[in-house]
This record gives C-alpha cells, structure tokens and sequence, in this order.
C-alpha cells in the first residue's frame, strides 16, 4: 500500500511540473533583473513543493513523504543561491506550520535538497542546460536529502530509508528528468525566440541594428529618461559613384568599414543602426548636441583617414552628418529624425563631408 501511495504522489508531481516548467518559461522571458528572476523562481518552486505536500504518503505517525525535496532541488539548481535560500525558508515554513514529529527531520532534508540541488548544477556545470546524464546524477543526489531522517532514532530513520529510497531513488531520477526537459525546452523556445528576434532587428551586412529595432530600442530606452538624448544621421558621400566604379562588392565593404567605424566610436549606451542603403543612425542617449557634435567630428575624422581596401586597390571614402537633440518627454523620436535628415541634406549642400546641427537650421 506505501509503494502504491508513493506512486500516485509522483505522478501527481509530474502534473505540477509541467505547471511549473510553463510558469518558469514565464519567468525567463520577463523583463526582470537576474535577481528579480531568480527571486520569482524561488517562489514559484515553493509554491509547487507546498502544493506538493497537500497529498502526502504518511509512513508513520508525523512522518511525512512527498515529491517537495524534487520542487525544492531544482528550484535551488534551476533559480540560482537567491531562489535556493526562498524555495527552503517558504518551504521549511509550510513543513513546521504542518508540523507532527517528521517536521524537523522534514526541514533538514528541504535544507539538504536545496544544497544538493544548487551543488548539482554547479559541479555539472551545464549552466541551465543539463543533458540527460547531468539530469540522472541531479536526481540521484536530490534524493540523498533523505538522510535527513537520521534526526529521527535510528531504528525508525533506518526502517524508512530501507523501505523507501529503493522506489524513492528512481521516482527522484525520473521526476528530475521530466521536469528538467520541459525546463530545458523552455529554455531552447525562449533562446530560439531571442534568436529570431535578434535576426529581425539586424542588418545582416554589417551586424548593426536595423531601422525596426532602433525603433523598438529607442521606445525602451527613452521611456524613463528626463535627459537630453541625440539623434546623428550619416550618410555616405557620392556612395552611387562608389557602387559605379568598383561594384556592389565594393559598395558593401565601405559600407562594412563605415559601421566598423560606428561601432568603435559608440559608448555601450549607443545604439548604432543602419537605417537602409548607405544611411546610417547613432542614438546618443543622454547626450547633448554639443557632446554629440565631437562624438561626430571624430567618426567623420576617423572615415577620411580609413580607405577601403578592395580587390588590391584602395579608395577614400567621406560621409555627412545631421544632428538633432531631443527630450524624450518633449520629442518623439521620430520626430527629432526627421529634424536630423534635414540638418543632413544641408551639410550635402555644403559640400559634404561635413556636419550640421539641426538647431543652427532653426536658428537661420
């Protein structure tokens, strides 16, 4: 009758992993801090090895056995030391407001399934993505957390660990597998959403970000800033002439070495874009006109002194520039383009090679 009981807990187990796989694939794909991510996962993990502990098998008088030591294990292995310390103070909390005379025997195996758990993925070193044999050895070393049981007099802690850990150990190495591939293919559906997103929002030329994802990034980005951000406009001079007299191929390593060029001179808080054709874009957040106009005189500088190498010949290349200053609060970001297009159509009627500010536009 124990060994039956033990079964229909496990299985019921199985029900609330796959909860707790879809909820975890929640988590992973919010826009949180690790921290916050972790945290969250800590109690989500709580959450199901309570609900764990709603049907339990009682093996004696107070002496409690349920599929919690999985939930908190992979909780600890899956969430990290901050989900690990949540998953055993929630759960150890249920297991004393329960209490009976397995309640502290109870804590300590809930402590040690979250040690073991969190050791587990650390020594296997999968980051996250165990294999098969990584999830064999996590399930048998969770299940070592019924040592706890030696608080009780030995007699009794020996008869239910020889009675028990026979059936225990491979509904705990099962229960590991199940519930660790449906959080790894939560993973591989979240990183093969990020990939795909990534591959929409890139130009596949340069690598730069395309048109839609600075839309996308400058949405994100400005939405809580009160500073002044700047918008630069770049085209390449007479890049028609360039595509005439050395091809595409040659067209597209100046395009390639202007971006490398962007690239360089973008702090980490830059986003540089490749707006389509040879028109490219740097958004400077929190960044004046006036810092924006050196950021500006160095990029042009560093495109005069860089001539693109190609099929054992060499040519000089020059870009124009527009500026526009905005405030996020005042200015859509659009709106501030549009500004930054126009002060670069003046600096094309300068002559090129130059930059202009959309403000000196205004002013005259």
């Amino acid at each position: 009758m124990l060994k039956t009981a033990l079964v229909v807990a496990f299985i019921e187990a199985v029900g609330i992993m796959a909860l707790t796989a879809v909820a975890f694939g929640i988590i992973i794909r919010a826009k949180c801090t690790p921290l916050q991510k972790s945290l969250i996962t800590g109690v989500l993990f709580s959450f199901a090895a309570i609900f764990s502990m709603i049907t339990p098998v009682e093996f004696a008088p107070g002496i409690i056995i349920d599929g919690r030591a999985i939930m908190v294990g992979l909780g600890a292995a899956f969430g990290g030391l901050p989900a690990a310390i949540v998953v055993s103070i929630a759960t150890s909390a249920a297991r004393f407001y329960i209490g009976g005379e397995g309640a502290l025997p109870g804590v300590v195996g809930i402590i040690l399934a979250a040690i073991l758990g969190y050791s587990w993925i650390k020594i296997c070193k999968c980051k996250g993505r165990p294999k098969f044999h990584h999830l064999v050895i996590g399930g048998t070393m969770i299940s070592l957390q019924l040592v706890g049981l030696y608080i009780l007099p030995w007699e009794l802690a020996n008869k239910i660990i020889w009675n028990v850990y026979p059936f225990l150990l491979p509904a705990s190495i099962i229960s590991t597998v199940i519930l660790g591939t449906l959080i790894e293919r939560e993973h591989a559906l979240f990183e093969a959403t990020i990939k795909l997103e990534t591959a929409a929002n890139t130009d596949v030329l340069t690598g730069l970000m395309n048109r839609r994802g600075l839309e996308i990034s400058v949405e994100n980005n400005t939405e809580e800033s009160g500073n002044v951000n700047s918008v630069v406009v770049f085209d390449l001079d007479y890049f028609k002439a360039v595509n005439d007299k050395y091809g595409h191929d040659g067209g597209d390593k100046a395009l390639v070495s202007f971006a490398r060029i962007l690239k360089l001179n973008a702090r980490d808080s830059d986003l540089a874009v490749r707006i389509g054709g040879e028109e490219f874009a740097l958004f400077l957040r929190d960044t004046t006109a006036e810092q924006a106009e050196t950021i500006t005189q160095r990029i042009l500088q560093n495109v005069r002194s860089t001539p693109i190498h190609f099929n054992g010949r060499s040519f000089p290349i020059t870009v124009s520039a527009g500026i526009s200053e905005f405030f996020a609060q005042e200015t859509k970001y659009s709106q501030a383009m549009h500004e930054a297009d126009k002060a670069l159509y003046q600096a094309k009627n300068n002559g090129r090679d130059q930059m202009v500010q959309a403000s000196n536009l205004a002013a005259a």
